[in-house]
């Protein structure tokens, strides 16, 4: 139980929506395509931040008429556009978790590496941007997850101490964040699971967000 809780902060893609396993694996899909070797475990560590260059997880040299960070970048976020458009997938447990923490007259925010737009347009999508007290993105701070602006924006603006918040989050970039911003989190991991080092320092794993509440309350 976590004493005094006053506000739980969702990230958004992996965490509250299956987003970011339909981002991962169109990138990759991309990148076949496009005959671009790629290094899965380096990509993998990007997961969960606001900017990255996708150089780093190319192996080799890259062909001097493909721009990984320009024109495949757009390619690849077209195609998962295209992919949404059928409807954001929520993860199980989402909508229980926001109705119980409503009933508690906890308050709920969204801090995302995503920036506003895209943001906008999932929770649009889904029907939930009006639900939130305060959404935070990673473009509305001086530097995205692992760094903790995020969490710590989301808590100064609604006037709520750390220790007394909560993050939800599915990346151990996220979890970094957390404990880097002093607020308790729990990980509900989506395409990577969290090494022993990371498990140590959250307050704990689940397998779903239908989990959450027995360790909250």
């Amino acid at each position: 139980m976590i004493k005094n809780l006053q506000l739980v902060i969702f990230d958004m893609d992996g965490l509250m929506f299956d987003t970011e396993r339909i981002a991962f694996y169109t990138a990759l899909e991309v990148y076949q395509e496009y005959n671009i070797p790629i290094d899965i475990e380096i990509m993998k560590t990007a997961i969960g931040t606001t900017t990255f260059d996708r150089r780093k997880y190319i192996i080799g040299e890259i062909p001097d008429d493909i721009d990984i960070n320009g024109e495949i970048r757009d390619i690849i976020m077209a195609r998962r556009l295209e992919k949404l458009a059928a409807g954001i997938p929520k993860k199980p447990g989402l909508d229980e978790l926001i109705a119980l923490l409503k009933t508690k007259n906890i308050k709920i925010a969204v801090g995302t590496s995503t920036p506003y737009p895209r943001t906008k347009y999932c929770l649009e999508s889904a029907g939930m941007l009006d639900l939130f007290d305060c959404i935070v993105t990673g473009d509305q701070v001086p530097a995205g997850k692992p760094a903790p602006f995020i969490f710590q924006k989301a808590c100064s603006t609604l006037n709520v101490e750390p220790a007394q918040a909560l993050v939800l989050e599915d990346s151990i970039n996220g979890a970094l964040a957390a404990k880097s911003a002093g607020i308790p989190c729990i990980l509900v991991p989506d395409i990577v699971e969290p090494p022993a080092e990371i498990r140590e320092i959250v307050y704990g794993v689940v397998a779903s967000l239908a989990d959450v509440a027995a360790l909250i309350f």
